[in-house]
């Protein structure tokens, strides 16, 4: 930097707002004035004097504070915005409900159409207005917070036990602590903690509606709850909807990401299951509260085990068991009839779009869990692929083990025996010594504990003409 009146007064400080600009952004981001001095004699101001670097470094330390907190005002004034829009959008939400349920009314006069739920209690739990908000705040935070309270010594002698409260098991509720979470509701009704907040919900809800996914349903009615009405419901297997005493009175609600709320309103439901936000597409929670008292399910694609604990919850300790029962005995199904599972190499994969997804996820992969809980081997090198990643034909080396399990997509557009045509296919030891079974995807991905069972006993059969299973109870 070359010392100029354009630059340099007699005190020493800039005075061109581009060049101070230009400095600002290439000088360390610290409060530390004789660090910052030392800086730029470092970098092009040595033919200043000591008392000239100290102003300059003073002015940009200003600066650099004036920026801090106009940023944080600007931060303010957005989220109060988005507070605002959130208000707006949810009046139009209960406006729209309230529409729906005037329509219904019209279309048929004699029918009763249950009162708006008296039943929302005030999230207790906050839910999170928007995630840009939340991105917001957090900058907020970060730039109004002590520093004594984000030092590296605070967070090291901390660390630990947030994640040992993250890791570690729930607890079982006393019958003295559901009591006392009960009394917040009315009578009939008991208190859900959920990915929603905290909500009343009839104790023997009578007419369930599901927002969600197929394997939600699925869930229930292995409960020996028939929900009213399904997202998704082209899409439940037939071994699920022979377990309907009429499968055909379920009423469809379209796509769980954007169900018909005008159909949902008819049904009257009493309670209704959704996914959480991230999940549910265009789904809002407050509108559906309005038309029933509604559970969020966390993250419904965590595997069948989660699944299970998630969906059992809401009806009681008792319902979680039973359906854990099922997916243990899913598992039990294919340990009884294959011995020395650990001496059994597997993959599974799914053909889609002339690639390959290899399953080595054990959430959104209902085969991958079944096959890892009962122990069977799978290759090291599939760590390095990821949960879900696709490969290309010339990659089926990774999946080339004792046995390869093959999900089927069923639609239109894709024709996997196309694949199974190519050479590298059919040079695969794993291919030419016959021991690859194909599956539905529909259960053999994603699904509950029925789906579980019905994947274990395919497996089964599979293996057993392969000749590594026997009928249990004769191994």
């Amino acid at each position: 930097m070359q010392r100029s009146d354009t630059l340099v007064r007699r005190t020493g400080t800039m005075t061109d707002v581009g060049d101070l600009n230009a400095l600002a952004h290439r000088a360390p981001a610290t409060d530390d004035l004789l660090a910052l001095v030392d800086w730029l004699s470092a970098h092009g101001t040595a033919d200043l004097s000591a008392i000239e670097r100290i102003e300059l470094a003073e002015r940009l330390i200003t600066q650099r504070r004036f920026l801090i907190g106009a940023g944080a005002r600007w931060l303010c004034l957005i989220c109060s915005w988005l507070a605002s829009e959130r208000k707006v959008l949810k009046r139009r939400a209960i406006h729209q409900v309230t529409t729906l349920r005037s329509n219904a009314l019209t279309l048929n006069d004699n029918r009763p159409v249950s009162p708006l739920n008296p039943h929302n209690k005030k999230q207790i739990v906050n839910r999170p207005i928007h995630f840009l908000t939340t991105l917001l705040l957090l900058a907020l935070l970060a730039a109004c917070m002590p520093t004594e309270l984000t030092s590296p010594v605070a967070d090291e002698a901390t660390a630990d036990e947030p994640a040992a409260e993250a890791t570690s098991a729930p607890e079982e509720e006393t019958s003295d602590e559901v009591a006392a979470a009960d009394s917040k509701c009315e009578d009939g009704f008991r208190l859900v903690v959920h990915a929603g907040g905290e909500t009343c919900i009839l104790k023997d809800p009578q007419r369930i509606a599901v927002v969600g996914d197929r394997h939600v349903s699925e869930t229930l009615i292995a409960l020996g709850l028939e929900p009213v009405a399904s997202a998704n419901k082209e899409e439940i297997p037939e071994f699920v909807q022979e377990e309907f005493s009429d499968f055909s009175s379920l009423v469809d609600l379209g796509a769980h990401v954007e169900p018909n709320l005008e159909v949902l309103l008819g049904v009257e439901p009493d309670l209704i299951l959704m996914h959480e936000d991230e999940f549910a597409g265009e789904v809002d929670y407050d509108t559906v509260n309005e038309i029933a008292p509604t559970v969020q399910i966390n993250n419904p694609y965590l595997g069948v085990r989660q699944l299970s604990i998630d969906v059992g919850s809401i009806f009681g300790d008792d319902q979680t068991e039973a359906l854990l029962a099922l997916v243990d005995d899913a598992v039990e199904t294919l340990t009884c009839a294959v011995e020395n599972t650990d001496e059994i190499l597997v993959s599974v994969i799914a053909p889609w779009q002339g690639q390959f997804e290899v399953g080595t996820s054990t959430q959104w992969n209902t085969s991958t869990f079944l096959l890892q809980e009962a122990g069977f081997a799978i290759p090291e090198d599939h760590a390095e692929i990821g949960e879900l990643r696709l490969i290309s034909l010339e990659r089926l080396d990774v999946v080339d083990t004792d046995v390869l399990f093959v999900h089927r997509f069923y639609m239109e557009d894709e024709n996997p025996d196309a694949t199974f045509e190519s050479p590298l296919w059919q040079n695969l030891d794993v291919v030419q010594n016959g021991n690859v079974m194909q599956g539905d995807f529909r259960w053999w991905s994603v699904g509950g504990p029925l789906a579980a069972q019905r994947t274990a006993n395919e497996m089964v059969v599979g293996l057993e003409e392969m000749g590594l299973a026997t009928p249990c109870g004769t191994n």
